[in-house]
C-alpha cells in the first residue's frame, strides 16, 4: 500500500537520496528543481567516519552557498526536506556474520531444524561439504506443541470445524481451536509460563539480549509464541522477533531463518541509525517530526527489499537485505518503462564483483516471497533480483581447455592487474586492453601511494600470460586481442543466464524486452548482452551510475500487511466475502500506519494480492487484483539538444563508459542514452560462420548455453509440478543429449542420474529412429532401458531442425513419482523379489504424439496394468559444437598414477546382506586412460538391491568430478578415457526382471564409496538414502478399490571426513541431494506428527578430523498406515580412512503402542468367557461393550522393536517410527593435529540440539 506521489508547489528544504554500497556511496540531492550527484568511497576513515553523513554535508554545502559546512559539525535538519537511503549494512553483516548475538527459541524436538535445514548440500560435487553457519549463538527448546487436525492428502477431504477461534476467550484451554488460516488446530501441549521464564532467564544471564522465536504452526496459532514474547519482555530482552508477527506464512525452516535474520540484523541496523542520527541538529523520522522536533525535524526513510520506503523508526533487518539493489529496480522502472508502449524492461546492474538482473513489466514489479542470501533463506516480500558472480573484478582463468570467468573476484585489494597492486587478470583488464575503458576518465587513486592512473601495461602482461598458457596446453596460437575478447564474450554469456531465468523460464520472450543498464560497468557490456539475447534497444539513464540512489528519490513509502488463509478459491460467494473482509482489515491497519507517518487518506493507494496455490502444492503464486473495474478477478492474472552517435564509438563521462559496437546507433537525450541494435543478413551469416568454428571460446559459450537450457528445464518442471517429490524435495534431474544420446549438459540436480539418463536416451534414440515427429515425447522407466528404479520416470523429447527432418539433440527429464503401484504404498517395497512387485514398468511408450497427450495410455500403464500383477534452438553446426564439448579427465588419472607410484588401485565393501562390491583400477599414465573392473562383485540377489549397469556409470562420473574439484562440463567426455568392466548377471548387471528399487538409492551409494575408497579420497559417508514410505489404499485385483495416498522421503546422515576437512552433520551425500519436506508442510499434507528431527550426537567416526553426525527422525502416525523402510549401513559401519574410526551404523525402530496387560483385564476376560448361555448375539454385544470399556480404561506401554534395514509394518494410530541414520567415518588417527583446509571448522559454530538421553537411543549401544 503506497501513497500516491504528490508534488508540493515549493520545497521547504533539500531532498537527499543515498545508496550506501560496499565500495562506493552514491548521493543525489535536489533543491528547487536542481540536481547534484556526489560519489564517494564508503570507507575512508582518514577523511570521514560516515559516508552518507559526509555526502549530506557536501550536498548541503553545495545548495546553501556560503562557507562549506565543517566536518564534525551537526547538520541542521530544518534545511532538509527528506532523506531517503538504501544501505548494505544488513547485507554485509549477514555476509560477514557480524550481527547481534542471538538465541533461537523453538518447539521441543526442533533445536537442530536450521542446522539440518532442507538437508541438501550447496555444492553437489564438493566432498568437503560446507553448509552456511547458523546465525544464533544458543538454542532453547520450549515444551509446547500444536498440530493441524486435518490433512490435505485425505481422500475423503474431511474438514473439521472448531467453535473456539484463536485469540478468543473460548480458545483459552480448548484442545481444538480454529486457527488464523481457517484450519482446525489440535493443541497438544501449552507452554508453562514459569518453565519458559526459567529457560529465558538463563539465556539473558548469559549476556544475550536479542531472541528469535519460531514455534511449530505459529503462523496459524500464534498464542504460544505471544506468551514467550511476553515473558521475554518482562525479563528485559532488548529485541524480540516473533515469527507470526514478521511473516505468518507456512514452512518452519524459512520462517525460522527469517526470524533469526531479523533478530540478528535489526540491532545492528538500529545501532547504525542511532549513530547516523547523532550527526544532525534536530530529529530524523516521523516520530521526531510529529512529536519531538517539529519544524526542525526531517523525514527519513529507508529502502526495503520489496522496493518500498519505510520510516526510519520502522526499518528492520528482515526487510533490509536487498535495500541497495531494490533502489536500482525502482529507478529503472520509473525512468525506463514506457506506459504507452508497455514494452517490459530488463534491469542489468553490473558492479565490481557481481551483476544483478531483474525485470519490470505489465506496470508492476516482480516479487518473490522466498530467497536465499548468504546461505540464509529469507521468507519476506522481496523484489525478484537474480545475482551472478560476474563483474568487473571477476578473475579470468583457462581451465580444462575452457575460458572461465569467475566466480572468484579480485575485490578492491589487490583489485585488477591495472590497479597497480599486483592483482590478477580480470574483466576490467580485458576491457582496458581492448580500449573499452579510457584511463583519462578514471581518478588517479591507484598504485602504492594511491596517486597513479590505470596501468594498461599490467593488463597486457597478465593477458599475455593467459595466451601463453593456452598455447602450451592446446597448441593453439591466439594473440592477446583474441584472448581478451574471448574472455569478455564468455563473461557476457555467463551474465545472460540469470536474465534468461527471469524471462524465458517464466514464459517471457527475452527479445520482446528493452535492456536498462546501470551500475559502474554495465555500459561496457550492455550491447553485447543485448545482442546475445536478441534485444534491440538499450536504455541508459543519465544517472545510471547512481541509479539506485536516484530510484530511492522516486520511490513510494510502503506499508505491507499479510494474514494466512486456507480457503479454497471459488471466485464468488462466502469465500470471497470472507477474504474481502480480511483484506479490508489489513487495509485499515496499513492506513493507520501511513497516517502516523503524516500521509492523508487521499495520498494512499492500495495494491491487493492473494498468495494462491493449486490444490496439492505448497508453492504460492503472488496474484495482484487487476483493477477496480474487474471486481476481485483473481482468476486471470525527446528534447532539442538530442544527437545520434553511430558505432563503433565510446561515450564517457565522469562516472561511466558506454561501448557502442559496430552497426549499433546511440541516441543521446537529456535523460537517457538510447542504443538501437539492427540485425542484417550479413551479421547473421557472420554469426553462423563463427558458430561453425570450434575453439575454446565457443566451447565455453556453448557450455553456458547448454547448462542454461538444462537449468531452465529444471525450474519449469519444479514450478509446473504438483508433486511434493518434485516441487518441494526436488527429486528430479534435467539434461540435454546429442542426437545419439550422449550427455551434453546436466543441470546440478541428482548425481545418480548423471550416467544412467544417457543410457536411457541412447536406447530410445535407437528404438524410435526415423519414427519421431515434432512434439513427440517418449516415456520410459525400465532398468534394462537405462532406468534406475521404477519410480524414476524419464521423459525424452527430440528437438528438430527448422525443416523438421533431422534431430539435432534430445531434452530429457527424470522425476521420482511417489507411487506407481506395486506391493506397498510409496512404490519402494523393502521385500520385493521381482520387478513387477515394484510397480509399473515401461520400456518405451510414446506419451505425447505431435503435441497431443495420451492420457488414456498413461492411466493404462500406471494404474490398470500394475494391478494385474501379483528447450534450445540450434544452428546447422550445433552437432559439431556438441561433439567437441567434452570434459578433461586424463590429467586427474595421470596425477593419481603418480601419487600411487604406478600401482593399481583396488577396494571392496559389502552390502548389509554380505554381497561384496569389488573394484580394481588400472591406469595407463601415458594415454591418460583407466580401466574400472568390478570383477569379484557378488551375483544378482533375490532382493531389490540389484543395480542396473547405468548406476555404476553415474557413480564413476560423479566420483571423478568430485576429485577433479573444478567446474568442468559434465558430459559424455567424462567417460571417454574410462573403460568399465562389469561382470554379467552380477549385483551391478542384473537380469531384466530382477528387483532393482534399492539399487538406485542404496547400492549406488556403496559403489560410490568403493570408488572413493580406491582413490583414498575420503572416509565413507553414511552410505544410504534412508528411504521411508508410508500410505494406504490401492486397486489390488480381486479386492475393492480403496482411495488412498503414498508418501516417500529420503533422510540425511553424516558425511565422511577428509585430509583437509571434517565431516558435516545432517546432510545428503553423494548420489542424492533431495530436500526433506518442511515439518509444517509435512503435518499439513499427511496424518503425522513429527516429534523430533535432530542431530544424532555421537554417531560420527572419530579421528584427526571427525566425520559428520547422522540425524534422528521421529514420526508418529495419527491413523493406521502401512510403513516401509529401505536402508543400508545397519550392519557394516561406514569406514574411516587413514587411521580414522568408523561411524555408527543406523537403526530403525518401531515404537509400538500396546495395551498393558493387568489382572483386572484378565479377570474381565474370564467373566466374559463364562457367559456361554446368553446366545451368540448377546455374546457379541457383550464383547463390544467390554472392549469399549477396556479401551476407555486401558493403559498403554511402548514396545521398541528393531525393524532391521529393510522392513514393512502395519502401524496403528499412535505408533511411531524412529530412524537413526548413520554417521560419516573419521580421517586420520585420533589425537593427531588437525590439518583443516579452512581457518576453523564451521560445524563448531552450529549449535546442537537437546542432549537429553532417549530411551530408544540406548538400544544402539
Amino acid at each position: 500500500m503506497s501513497p500516491a506521489a504528490t508534488e508540493p508547489p515549493k520545497q521547504r528544504g533539500i531532498r537527499i537520496a543515498i545508496d550506501r554500497g560496499g565500495t562506493f556511496t552514491d548521493c543525489v540531492g535536489n533543491y528547487n528543481g536542481k540536481d547534484v550527484v556526489i560519489k564517494l568511497l564508503s570507507e575512508d576513515p582518514a577523511n570521514y567516519q560516515d559516508a552518507p553523513l559526509e555526502g549530506i554535508r557536501r550536498i548541503m554545502s553545495h545548495f546553501l552557498g556560503g562557507d562549506e559546512i565543517p566536518r564534525g559539525q551537526p547538520l541542521d535538519t530544518s534545511r532538509i526536506d527528506s532523506i531517503r537511503m538504501g544501505t548494505t549494512v544488513a547485507t554485509n553483516a549477514l555476509l560477514e556474520r557480524k550481527g547481534e548475538a542471538i538465541a533461537l527459541i523453538v518447539t521441543r524436538g526442533f533445536a537442530d531444524c536450521l542446522v539440518i535445514g532442507n538437508q541438501s548440500r550447496p555444492k553437489i560435487f564438493d566432498l568437503a561439504i560446507r553448509k552456511p553457519e547458523v546465525l544464533y549463538s544458543s538454542v532453547v527448546e520450549i515444551d509446547e506443541r500444536v498440530t493441524l487436525e486435518d490433512y490435505a492428502e485425505d481422500p475423503a477431504r474431511a474438514v473439521t470445524r472448531a467453535d473456539a477461534r484463536v485469540g478468543s476467550a473460548e480458545a483459552e484451554g480448548a484442545e481444538l481451536v480454529m486457527g488464523l488460516s481457517g484450519e482446525a488446530v489440535r493443541v497438544l501441549r501449552r507452554p508453562r509460563r514459569d518453565a519458559v521464564r526459567e529457560q529465558l532467564q538463563k539465556v539473558f544471564d548469559s549476556g544475550i539480549r536479542s531472541i528469535a522465536v519460531c514455534l511449530m504452526h505459529a503462523y496459524t496459532f500464534p498464542g504460544n509464541e505471544a506468551l514467550v514474547g511476553e515473558v521475554a519482555r518482562e525479563i528485559g530482552f532488548e529485541h524480540i522477533s516473533l515469527s507470526h508477527e514478521l511473516m505468518p506464512m507456512i514452512k518452519l525452516v524459512p520462517r525460522a531463518t527469517s526470524v533469526c535474520a531479523d533478530a540478528y540484523l535489526t540491532p545492528a541496523i538500529k545501532r547504525y541509525i542511532s549513530g547516523f542520527q547523532q550527526g544532525f541538529e534536530g530529529g530524523l523520522g516521523t516520530k521526531s517530526v510529529t512529536q519531538e522536533k517539529g519544524s526542525k525535524g526531517a523525514r527519513c526513510e529507508f529502502m526495503q527489499s520489496d522496493g518500498g520506503l519505510v520510516d526510519v523508526d520502522r526499518f528492520t533487518g528482515l526487510r533490509a537485505i536487498l535495500s541497495g539493489p531494490a533502489g536500482g529496480v525502482v529507478g529503472y522502472a520509473i525512468t525506463s518503462y514506457d506506459e504507452k508502449t508497455k514494452i517490459p524492461v530488463i534491469g542489468f546492474d553490473m558492479g565490481g564483483t557481481s551483476t544483478d538482473v531483474s525485470r519490470y513489466g505489465e506496470g508492476r514489479y516482480d516479487h518473490t516471497f522466498e530467497t536465499t542470501t548468504a546461505g540464509v533463506t529469507i521468507q519476506s516480500p522481496q523484489l525478484d533480483i537474480n545475482t551472478v558472480a560476474a563483474g568487473g573484478g571477476s578473475m579470468l582463468f583457462f581451465r580444462n581447455g575452457l575460458f572461465v570467468v569467475g566466480p572468484e573476484s579480485a575485490g578492491a585489494h589487490p583489485g585488477p592487474a591495472c590497479y597497480r597492486k599486483g592483482g590478477p587478470a580480470t574483466v576490467t583488464d580485458a576491457n582496458l586492453f581492448l580500449g573499452r575503458l579510457l584511463p583519462e576518465f578514471f581518478p588517479k587513486i591507484f598504485g602504492k601511494n594511491e596517486n597513479e592512473g590505470l596501468d594498461p601495461d599490467a593488463s597486457r602482461k597478465v593477458l599475455q600470460e593467459l595466451a601463453d598458457q593456452i598455447h602450451r596446453e592446446t597448441g593453439k596460437e591466439m594473440d592477446v586481442d583474441e584472448v581478451a575478447y574471448g574472455f569478455l564474450t564468455v563473461a557476457n554469456e555467463a551474465m545472460t543466464r540469470p536474465i534468461r531465468s527471469i524471462t524465458e523460464a517464466k514464459g517471457h520472450d527475452t527479445s520482446k524486452h528493452r535492456l536498462a543498464t546501470f551500475g559502474g560497468a554495465g555500459g561496457q557490456h550492455a550491447v553485447a548482452i543485448a545482442e546475445s539475447l536478441g534485444i534491440k534497444q538499450i536504455l541508459i539513464h543519465r544517472y545510471s551510475s547512481v541509479l539506485s540512489a536516484y530510484g530511492m528519490a522516486l520511490a513510494d513509502v510502503v506499508d505491507e500487511r499479510q494474514e494466512p488463509d486456507s480457503a479454497v478459491w471459488t471466485g464468488q460467494g462466502e469465500v470471497v466475502d470472507q477474504l474481502k473482509q480480511k483484506m479490508e482489515g489489513l487495509k485499515e491497519k496499513s492506513r493507520e500506519a501511513l497516517r502516523d507517518q503524516g500521509f492523508d487518506d487521499g495520498e494512499i493507494v492500495f495494491e491487493e494480492y492473494l498468495n494462491m496455490r493449486y490444490r496439492g502444492t505448497e508453492s504460492a503464486l503472488m496474484i495482484i487484483k487487476p483493477d477496480a473495474e474487474r471486481e476481485w478477478d483473481f482468476g486471470t492474472a525527446f528534447v532539442d539538444h538530442s544527437y545520434v552517435v553511430k558505432g563503433p564509438a565510446m561515450l564517457a563521462d565522469g562516472t561511466q563508459t558506454i561501448v557502442v559496437t559496430p552497426n549499433a546507433t546511440a541516441l543521446v537525450l537529456e535523460t537517457h542514452v538510447v542504443i538501437d541494435i539492427p540485425e542484417t543478413e550479413k551479421d547473421k551469416a557472420s554469426k553462423a560462420a563463427e558458430e561453425r568454428e570450434v575453439d575454446p571460446i565457443m566451447l565455453s559459450i556453448f557450455g553456458h548455453r547448454f547448462m542454461a537450457i538444462a537449468e531452465q528445464m529444471g525450474r519449469a518442471l519444479q514450478k509446473t509440478s504438483v508433486s511434493t517429490n518434485v516441487k518441494e524435495r526436488l527429486d528430479f534431474s534435467c539434461a540435454i543429449f546429442d542426437e545419439h544420446g550422449g550427455l551434453v549438459a546436466n543441470a546440478p540436480h541428482l548425481p545418480v542420474h548423471l550416467g544412467s539418463m544417457s543410457t536411457c536416451v541412447r536406447r530410445q534414440a535407437e528404438i524410435w529412429k526415423g519414427k519421431l515427429s515434432k512434439g513427440d515425447v517418449i516415456m520410459s522407466n525400465h532398468p534394462s532401458y537405462g532406468g534406475t528404479h521404477l519410480p524414476d520416470v524419464t521423459l525424452v523429447m527430440p528437438a528438430f531442425n527448422e525443416a523438421g527432418d533431422k534431430i539435432l539433440f534430445y531434452a530429457a527429464s527424470r522425476a521420482h513419482h511417489a507411487d506407481i503401484g506395486g506391493i506397498t504404498a510409496g512404490s519402494m517395497p523393502p521385500h520385493s523379489r521381482e520387478l513387477h512387485q515394484e510397480g509399473a514398468s515401461i520400456k518405451s511408450e510414446k506419451l505425447v504424439s505431435e503435441g497431443k497427450f495420451d492420457e488414456e495410455r498413461v492411466i493404462e500403464l500406471f494404474y490398470r496394468e500394475p494391478a494385474q500383477q501379483p528447450g534450445c534452438s540450434g544452428t546447422r553446426c550445433l552437432a559439431d559444437n556438441i561433439n567437441d564439448l567434452r570434459a578433461q579427465v586424463r590429467n586427474l588419472l595421470r596425477t593419481v598414477h603418480k601419487r600411487f607410484q604406478g600401482k593399481d588401485l583396488s577396494s571392496e565393501d559389502f552390502m548389509d546382506d554380505g554381497s561384496p562390491i569389488r573394484l580394481h583400477i588400472t591406469i595407463d599414465a601415458d594415454k591418460g586412460e583407466a580401466v574400472f573392473d568390478f570383477a569379484g562383485t557378488g551375483p544378482e540377489v533375490y532382493a531389490n538391491i540389484n543395480a542396473p549397469e547405468a548406476i555404476s556409470y553415474s557413480a564413476i562420473i560423479y566420483a571423478l568430478r568430485c576429485m577433479i574439484s573444478e567446474d568442468i562440463p559434465l558430459n559424455q567426455g567424462c567417460l571417454k578415457p574410462i573403460t568399465v568392466k562389469i561382470p554379467p548377471k552380477s549385483l551391478l548387471s542384473p537380469s531384466d526382471n530382477a528387483a532393482v528399487v534399492g539399487g538406485n538409492v542404496l547400492t549406488s551409494q556403496r559403489v560410490t564409496d568403493v570408488i572413493l575408497k580406491a582413490f583414498e579420497a575420503c572416509a565413507a559417508s553414511q552410505g544410504c538414502c534412508n528411504n521411508l514410505t508410508f500410505g494406504f489404499g490401492g486397486n489390488v485385483t480381486g479386492q475393492d478399490e480403496v482411495r488412498g495416498f503414498g508418501y516417500y522421503e529420503t533422510i540425511a546422515g553424516g558425511s565422511g571426513a577428509g585430509p583437509t576437512w571434517e565431516g558435516t552433520d545432517g546432510v545428503h551425500v553423494h548420489m542424492t541431494n533431495t530436500r526433506i519436506t518442511d515439518a509444517e508442510i509435512f503435518e499439513r499434507r499427511y496424518p503425522v506428527l513429527l516429534r523430533e528431527f535432530s542431530i544424532r550426537q555421537g554417531s560420527a567416526g572419530r579421528g584427526q578430523h571427525r566425520g559428520g553426525h547422522g540425524v534422528v527422525r521421529d514420526i508418529e502416525f495419527r491413523i493406521p498406515l502401512q510403513v516401509s523402510i529401505l536402508s543400508e549401513r545397519r550392519v557394516y559401519r561406514p569406514y574411516g580412512m587413514a587411521g580414522g574410526e568408523p561411524a555408527q551404523c543406523g537403526l530403525n525402530l518401531w515404537v509400538r503402542r500396546v495395551k498393558k496387560a493387568s489382572w483386572e483385564s484378565s479377570l474381565r476376560k474370564l467373566k466374559l468367557e463364562g457367559r456361554g448361555g446368553r446366545g451368540q448375539d448377546a455374546g457379541v454385544n457383550a464383547d463390544a461393550e467390554t472392549d469399549a470399556d477396556a479401551d476407555a480404561d486401558a493403559e498403554y506401554e511402548e514396545r521398541f522393536i528393531n525393524l532391521g534395514a529393510k522392513n514393512s509394518a502395519p502401524m496403528q494410530a499412535g505408533d511411531r517410527i524412529i530412524v537413526h541414520t548413520p554417521g560419516g567415518g573419521g580421517w586420520g588417527k585420533v589425537g593427531e593435529e588437525k590439518a583443516l583446509g579452512q581457518k576453523a571448522d564451521p560445524t563448531q559454530n552450529w549449535k546442537k540440539g537437546s542432549h537429553a538421553a532417549r530411551e530408544e537411543a540406548a538400544l544402539q549401544v
